[in-house]
C-alpha cells in the first residue's frame, strides 16, 4: 500500500509513519500480538530497566509506535463509510494516511486551546482492525522448548550412560546381588522396622487415651 510513494523511500523503517490508530497494540487483540484485554498485571513490563524512558506508571516502559513495513496487512472494517475511507486511503500516500490518522486519535489531556482543521473526518477507528500479515505474536515453540529442555538433558545423560556401559555395569551389579540373600534381609528388616514403628505409635495412642480418662 503507497509503501513506494513514500516521499522519503530511502529513509530507514523509523522515517515511516506511524500505523493508524487501528494498528497500534492499543486498538489489537492480544491474541494477534497487541494489548487489548490483555490483564493489566500481564501488560507490565516484565523486563523493565531503570535506564528505560519512563511513562509514570512503575514497571511500565513507554513504546514507540508502531510504523508501516513492507509486506501484507489485513485491515477489517465494520461500517460502509469505513469501507469508503479505507478505499480512498489506498490510492494516496502514506503520509497522507498518517494526517488523517492524526485527526482520528484520541486527543490527549494537554491544555485547552484552539485548534483549527480543515477538513472532518468521521472516526472509524473503533470499528477498524489492523494486524500485519503473518501477526506479530509470539512464538508457541519457544516456552514448549524451554519446558522439554530439562528433560532432553536428562534423555542426553541416559544415552551417554548407556553408549559408555556404565548402564550395563549397574545392572550386573544388581543382578549379582539379586542372586544372594542381601536382597531378602534388606526387605526384612524394612518390614520389621516398620512393624515396630507402627506397634510403638499404636502403644503411645492407648496412654494418651488412658491419661485423658484419667
Amino acid at each position: 500500500m503507497a509503501l513506494h510513494q513514500s516521499r522519503n523511500p530511502g529513509a530507514g523503517a523509523g522515517a515511516l509513519p506511524p500505523l493508524p490508530p487501528e494498528g497500534q497494540p492499543e486498538r489489537v487483540p492480544w491474541q494477534l500480538g497487541g494489548k487489548r484485554g490483555k490483564v493489566e498485571s500481564d501488560a507490565m513490563d516484565a523486563d523493565y530497566d531503570e535506564d528505560d524512558p519512563p511513562t509514570g506508571i512503575p514497571g511500565r516502559v513507554l513504546e514507540p509506535p508502531r510504523t508501516w513495513k513492507e509486506g501484507w496487512y489485513l485491515w477489517s472494517m465494520g461500517s460502509l463509510s469505513a469501507f469508503w475511507n479505507h478505499t480512498h486511503q489506498m490510492a494516496t500516500t502514506l503520509e497522507n494516511v498518517d494526517q488523517n490518522g492524526k485527526v482520528k486519535r484520541p486527543p490527549r489531556r494537554q491544555p485547552a486551546r484552539l485548534v483549527e482543521i480543515d477538513h472532518e473526518f468521521d472516526n472509524h477507528t473503533e470499528e477498524n482492525l489492523l494486524i500485519p500479515i503473518p501477526p506479530d505474536t509470539p512464538p508457541i515453540i519457544e516456552p514448549v522448548k524451554k519446558f522439554l529442555k530439562p528433560s532432553g538433558l536428562v534423555l542426553n545423560l541416559f544415552y551417554d550412560s548407556v553408549v559408555e556401559g556404565h548402564q550395563r555395569e549397574f545392572f550386573g551389579r544388581v543382578w549379582e546381588k539379586a542372586q544372594t540373600d542381601e536382597p531378602w534381609k534388606l526387605a526384612y528388616n524394612s518390614v520389621k522396622r516398620f512393624y515396630e514403628r507402627w506397634k510403638q505409635n499404636a502403644r503411645s495412642g492407648d496412654d494418651d487415651e488412658e491419661e485423658k480418662r484419667r
